[in-house]
Formats: structure tokens, sequence, C-alpha cells
């Protein structure tokens, strides 16, 4: 008697294993997924994938839980399946021009973020990240018209602004980048990346001091970054250089004392930067601080 309870039990247990659907394993990988357990979600989406393979949405899931964990030829692989089950998907197509461009084949992301706009043309993100990737390639007024895409599917996104800022520095319009770095601060003034470039542009214009004033604040935000210091740094040299570039300058023992403190000033700065390891501030350290 106990042998036949033990079998119908056995027998009860793999019918209930069997009943299982797909969407019963996609619950749980969304669930593994959130707690950023990749390979729980993987393992969950590869056995909703063995009871409903024409899932497309299952495959372009598991590509993202392989992009996680940097597995970027099996997350290529899982939404190429993604996109041959569903051509016009458009996150297929954004999320797979997303791996080609962390394996820097960037023609074919390029090709892959074109067909996600081309279906879904009213995502925001898909234009950052073809605006980011055309910023890549040098490609800077195909970059613009991306940022300013995004702007307008959302007009109060400050990484937008900064980003198309960036553009506009590369294409030397400092004015225009000053504009969009300075809305960019308005909308996040802790927004450390628009004011380093803010600084930057602003040293192209040769306004160090002001420059220096970005940096300054850059470097409150976030003091364990070298990126500040050594800016911060390379305006205060800009700053002497213009003072020397006039000639009377150079015999005023005013300006000869104000100069010696500078350069104390930069190279503290750059030593700060060396410090928090900044790769930049080594050469720099070498050729100014070390006479």
């Amino acid at each position: 008697m106990r042998a036949l309870t033990t079998t119908i039990i056995t027998f009860t247990l793999i019918i209930s294993a069997f009943a299982q659907s797909a969407s019963d394993f996609y619950r749980r990988a969304v669930v593994e997924y959130k707690a950023k357990n990749y390979p729980g979600a993987i393992e969950e989406y590869s056995r909703a994938i063995a009871i409903d393979s024409t899932s497309a949405v299952l495959f372009n899931n598991r590509g993202v839980c392989y992009y996680r964990m940097q597995q970027y030829q099996l997350a290529l692989e899982d939404y190429n399946t993604a996109i041959r089950l569903r051509d016009s998907y458009a996150e297929a197509y954004y999320n797979k021009g997303n791996v080609l461009t962390q394996i820097i084949k960037y023609a074919e992301a390029l090709v892959a973020y074109d067909k996600a706009i081309y279906f879904k043309p009213d995502d925001k993100k898909f234009y950052m990240n073809r605006g980011l990737l055309r910023n890549a390639m040098g490609n800077f007024n195909g970059a613009v018209q991306d940022f300013s895409a995004a702007i307008e599917l959302k007009p109060n996104d400050s990484k937008a602004y900064c980003s198309r800022g960036t553009a506009f520095m590369r294409l030397g319009k400092y004015q225009q980048a000053l504009q969009d770095f300075d809305i960019a601060i308005q909308l996040d003034p802790g927004y450390y990346n628009a004011l380093i470039n803010r600084g930057v542009c602003y040293t192209k214009i040769n306004q160090a001091q002001t420059a220096k004033r970005d940096f300054t604040l850059a470097s409150r935000l976030d003091p364990m970054s070298g990126e500040a210091y050594y800016y911060r740094g390379m305006a205060t040299l800009q700053q002497m250089d213009e003072i020397n570039s006039n000639k009377k300058n150079r015999y005023n023992t005013k300006v000869v004392h104000e100069n010696v403190f500078a350069i104390t000033e930069a190279c503290s700065d750059f030593e700060k930067a060396k410090n928090f390891k900044y790769p930049l501030s080594y050469e720099v350290l070498e050729e100014f601080c070390s006479r």
C-alpha cells in the first residue's frame, strides 16, 4: 500500500511541474532581475523559453540579463533571435545597438538604433543613445539633431541638454554649448558632468576664472574625483599664460609673485588629481611641478 501511495505522489508532482506555464517562469525571472540576480533571471527565462520558444519578449529580456553580466555575444544572439521572431521589435533593436556599441561595432550599432527609431519614433532614450554613438563616431551635427529630438520629447531632461552642449562644444559652437550647460545646471544644480563641461567650455573662450568656479563646485560635489582638480589646475595655468602673454607683465614684481603662487596652487590641484589616480595628472605634474 505504501508503494502505491509513493507512486501516486510522485506522479502528482510530475504533473504539477509540467503544468507551470511560461508566464510563471517569466514572473519569477522579473523578480530575480529586479533583485539584480541576473544568473537566476537567466535560468528562469531559459525555462520559459523551453516552454515557449516563439516569444520575442523572453529572448529580448534574457539578452538584457546577459548584457548586465557583460556576456555580450550571448546577449547579441538573444536580441537577434527576438528580432527574427518580431521584425518590428523596437526595444530589441535598441538593445542590440547598445551591445554593439559596447563591443565597438559602431556602424552596425547605428543601423540598429536607426531601426529602433523607425519602429518607435517617440522614445527619448533611442535618440539619446544614438546621439552618444554619433558623438563617439565624430558626427557631432548628427548628435546635436538626436539630442534636440530627445529634448523635444522631454524638455526638462538635464542629461539631454548636457549631451547636446558637449556636441556643440566639439563643433566649436561655445555660446550654444554654454546655453545648454546653463539649462542643464538649472534643471539639476548638482549635475557634476555639466559643471565640468561648462568649465571646460569657459576655458575654450579664455574665461579661466569663471571656469575655475565651476571646477571648484564640481570638486565639492565629488571630492574624490581627480578630474575637477586637474581641470582647475589647468585653468590656473591658463590664467598665467594670459597674464604672461603681455611682455610688460613678465618684469612686473607683483605679477612674478602671483605666478609663483599660481604655480603652487596649480601643482597642489595636480597632486590631488594624482592622489585620486586621474591619469592626465601624471604628465602635467612632471612637466610643471618637478622643477
